[in-house]
C-alpha cells in the first residue's frame, strides 16, 4: 500500500503543475494580447492626434471590405468565431 499512496501523491503532484503550466500559459496569452492591443491603440492615437502618415484603424477595414469576396470571408469568420467562442 506504500506504493500506492506514493503513485497518488506523484499523480496530485503532476496534476498540479500542469495546473500551474495552464495558468503560465494563460498568463502568456494574456500579456500578447495586452502588447497587441496597447500597440493597435498607440497607432490608432498617432494617427488620429498628429500628422504622422498611418491610416486608422477604420481606414484599413474599409479598404479590405471594399471586396465582396473578402467582405464575405469576414462575415463567414465573424459566424463562425461567434458560434464556437460564445455557445460553449
Amino acid at each position: 500500500m506504500t506504493s500506492a499512496s506514493h503513485l497518488g501523491v506523484a499523480l496530485a503532484t503532476v496534476g498540479q503543475s500542469s495546473a500551474v503550466v495552464i495558468g503560465s500559459n494563460k498568463l502568456i496569452g494574456l500579456a500578447f494580447w495586452l502588447v497587441v492591443l496597447a500597440a493597435l491603440g498607440t497607432l490608432e492615437g498617432l494617427s488620429r492626434l498628429t500628422r504622422v502618415p498611418v491610416p486608422t484603424a477604420s481606414d484599413i477595414v474599409a479598404r479590405y471590405l471594399r471586396h465582396p469576396v473578402v467582405r464575405a470571408g469576414a462575415i463567414a469568420v465573424w459566424l463562425y468565431a461567434g458560434w464556437h467562442l460564445f455557445s460553449h
